[in-house]
């Protein structure tokens, strides 16, 4: 059993089967959600599941504290660790651009003026001429490589509080690109309405809008029976509701307390959870400083209150 810290993918993924059915379409689709609830693993494991050769993907993942020059560098090497791996070619992730762009040019030499001014801006401040040449790779190596290109870009929200129009220089991309789709997620609910949802937005009619919501009771019964019965442990319908009704139905919050609980169970040599189980598992992940929920409660009251200064 995995301990659960990061994104859930293959023999741990649970449910969502709807929205992975939904994001093969060749469509631009936004995964709208609370922190979480699985949007990102929902993406990893789309990828995971459907392997293309005919296709170049970029995941990208927009932190919080995330400011133009760091995007830049980050969604060109994304750009350019997709083109070399998929030319079969041995890549470094770590390379330095200026090593990955060198293989990416003897991928696809005529690409390689366009190539060597990016790399050189990604040294400073992208202007919005550089972001607007940035986004426009995709297509181009697209194009020049005969593939289509997927671009994910997790905790999208981000983008709208860069001091560049990156919004609307992305919807003149997906307006004028005929071989890059967008899969984006972002947990940031009120910003996400209002980039793709309001009829004055820069996005709006450009993606179709998935909610990742929390399990519905029926869901989380299943997903917590599953966990406790592959450990051969009995839990009692008591501490499964409770557990239920403590987490929301949340799949993170859900999955980090009944590990806790069979990890506790299991030192303790006990085959049916009992009470002092479950007190257990809540003091060491929810009230323990060094606790996965404490530490991801803390996060995010602190971003909460960056962002209304």
């Amino acid at each position: 059993m995995q301990i659960i810290q990061h994104p859930v993918t293959g023999e741990d993924f649970f449910n969502r089967e709807d929205i992975l059915e939904r994001l093969k379409a060749e469509r631009n689709f936004a995964l709208i959600g609370q922190r979480k609830a699985g949007k990102t693993s929902i993406i990893l494991e789309y990828l995971r599941q459907n392997p293309d050769p005919e296709s170049l993907t970029a995941y990208i993942y927009i932190l919080f504290e995330e400011t133009p020059p760091s995007f830049a560098r980050k969604y060109l090497r994304a750009l350019l660790v997709s083109l070399v791996s998929a030319e079969g070619d041995e890549v470094d992730v770590f390379s330095p651009i200026e090593d990955l762009t060198a293989q990416a040019i003897q991928a696809l030499p005529a690409l390689a003026p366009a190539l060597m001014r990016l790399a050189k801006a990604a040294e400073g401040k992208p202007t919005a001429e550089t972001m607007a040449e940035l986004l426009a790779l995709p297509e181009q190596i697209a194009t020049a490589s005969r593939k289509r290109f997927l671009i994910c870009l997790d905790e999208f929200a981000t983008l709208a509080g860069f001091d560049l129009p990156v919004l609307d220089l992305l919807r003149q991309r997906i307006m004028e690109d005929r071989h890059v789709r967008y899969i984006v997620a972002g947990s940031t609910i009120a910003t996400m309405q209002e980039v793709l949802e309001q009829s004055a937005a820069p996005l709006f009619g450009h993606f179709d809008v998935l909610w990742v919501n929390a399990f519905a009771y029926e869901e989380a019964r299943l997903f917590l029976r599953n966990m406790f019965e592959q450990a051969g442990i009995l839990l009692p319908e008591l501490f499964l509701n409770f557990l239920i009704e403590f987490t929301a139905g949340f799949p993170y919050y859900l999955a980090v307390l009944a590990e806790s609980t069979i990890l506790v169970c299991q030192e303790a040599n006990k085959k049916t959870v009992e009470a002092s189980c479950v007190i257990s598992s809540l003091q060491k992940e929810v009230f323990d400083t060094a606790g996965r929920i404490y530490i991801h409660f803390v996060d995010s009251l602190a971003k909460t209150l960056l962002q209304r200064n």
